[in-house]
Formats: C-alpha cells, structure tokens, sequence
C-alpha cells in the first residue's frame, strides 16, 4: 500500500511538473518565435551495428515549435555513409514505432549521403516530435571508435538551383524563421564504442548523465511499446534484473529518487 501510495503521489507531481513545463515551452516559443530542432545523436557498440546489418535509424526532431506550415530541408550525413529518407508516417511507425508529427510530401537525393525533404500542411502545426525518418547506411569496415557526423546544410547549390532551409507560418503574412536567424539546430552523430569502455549508470535510460523523472518517463514509454531503445539502455534501466524494462524497474527508480533506497544496482 506504501508503494502504491508513493508511485500515485509521484505520478501526480510528475503530471503537475509535465503540465508546467509544458506551459513554459508553449508560452516561451510564442512570445519569442524559436524553432528548435536536433538530429538524433546515438552511441552503438559494433556488436549491435553488426547485427543491424550496418543501418542505423536517425530522427530530425522538431522539440521547440512555434508554429509552422511548410518545411524544406537539407541533411547531409559522414561522406563514408548514404542515407535514405522515410516521409510516411506509417512506413515509419512500422519501422520504428514512433510516428512522424506530419505528412511528407516529397523527398529526394543529390548525392548518395545527402538528402532533401519538403512538406507543407494546410494548417499551422504546434506539435513537436520526429519530422523524418533517416536511415543512415555505415561502412562495413566501421571500427571502434569512429564516429558519423549528420549535418544540416541550409544552403547547397546544386545544378545552378539554390536550395535554402524554409519554414512559414499560417496567417496574415508568411515568416521564414531562418532568414529571422530564430532556428536553433544541434547536429547529429553515431558513434561506435567498445561496450566494455562505455560507464552505465544504473537507472539512465536516456544516457544523459543523471538519474531523474525523465529516465521514469522514457522507461514507460519503452515498456508500453511508444519508444525503443538501444540494449545498453536498457541494461542500464534494468535494475531488477529482469532481463527487460518494465514497470518493476520504474517503481525502483521512483524509490531511489525520493530516497527510499538508497542505490541501484545493475
């Protein structure tokens, strides 16, 4: 009964605490206009790049929106890789259980390892989430070590046509946000290291460092299948021993931050 009492208490400040930062954010991008957009930064051992067959799933997230309707963008990844681009949102459900926040329009390629996407909506989009699908095609000589740098390029000429990064907003005029210097992009890596040299910290699903609400989060939305995660994540969330994320770990968690243990253990 105590622990129920505990996870509902802590369930229900996290609502509280999710529903004021979300207020935040909106308020923040509405009186400043900012978009903010990150490539997927991930860290595989070659174990795990061998076993994909050497192609690894990267996301361009849209995570600050001030509202926008049309997109163009240009991303160029590690001249050693190609990269293809996904812009249905139910090839990409079914390919990585997490859904595009929009429909694509169209999609093409200038050189094997870069590729530009264009979509437009009829309404303003406020959503924030995956605008795109790469899968990113690595070197099969790939070693420990090396890391694959995935760019945003917001001008390339190409066949004297110079393609610029877009975004517009609905209403009485149109805004290009990047002609505003008002998006904030952070590149994309994949970075392969030897699982023996990689520190886990028991409880750090997401990898950043600390154990927090955010890993509770991110571990439920593995376990009801919404998110999936890479096997160091999750040896590093699974704290009951298991074998796999499940709710069971997440109440461990939950009791390791309100200091009713004291540790966790891998």
């Amino acid at each position: 009964m105590r622990l129920a009492g505990l996870f509902a208490a802590v369930s229900a400040v996290c609502i509280g605490v999710s529903t004021i930062c979300s207020s935040f954010v909106l308020s923040v991008s509405a009186e400043d206009e900012n978009i903010r957009i990150a490539i997927d930064q991930k860290t595989l051992t070659l174990e795990e790049l061998k076993s994909a067959d050497y192609t690894v799933p990267v996301f361009v997230r849209l995570e600050e929106n001030a509202g926008i309707n049309s997109a163009e963008m240009i991303i160029q990844v590690d001249s050693r890789c190609s990269v293809e681009a996904v812009t249905n949102p139910r090839q990409a459900h079914d390919q990585t259980n997490e859904w595009l926040v929009t429909d694509m329009v169209t999609s093409s390629t200038f050189h094997s390892n870069v590729t530009r996407f264009l979509w437009a909506s009829a309404n303003v989009v406020q959503e924030t989430g995956a605008l795109v699908l790469l899968w990113v095609h690595l070197p099969e000589d790939t070693q420990n070590g090396d890391t694959f740098t995935i760019s945003y390029l917001p001008e390339m000429e190409y066949r004297n046509y110079q393609f610029s990064h877009l975004w517009g907003t609905v209403g009485m005029e149109s805004k290009d946000y990047v002609l505003d210097n008002q998006v904030t992009w952070s590149d994309g890596w994949i970075r392969i290291e030897d699982s023996a040299q990689t520190e886990l910290l028991p409880g750090d699903i997401n990898m950043d460092g600390t154990v927090d609400i955010l890993d509770v989060v991110m571990g439920n939305r593995v376990f009801v299948g919404v998110e999936s995660i890479t096997s160091e994540q999750q040896k590093a969330y699974d704290v009951n021993h298991s074998g796999s994320v499940d709710l069971a770990d997440s109440m461990l968690v939950l009791q390791y931050l309100v200091h009713l243990i004291d540790s966790l253990e891998l």
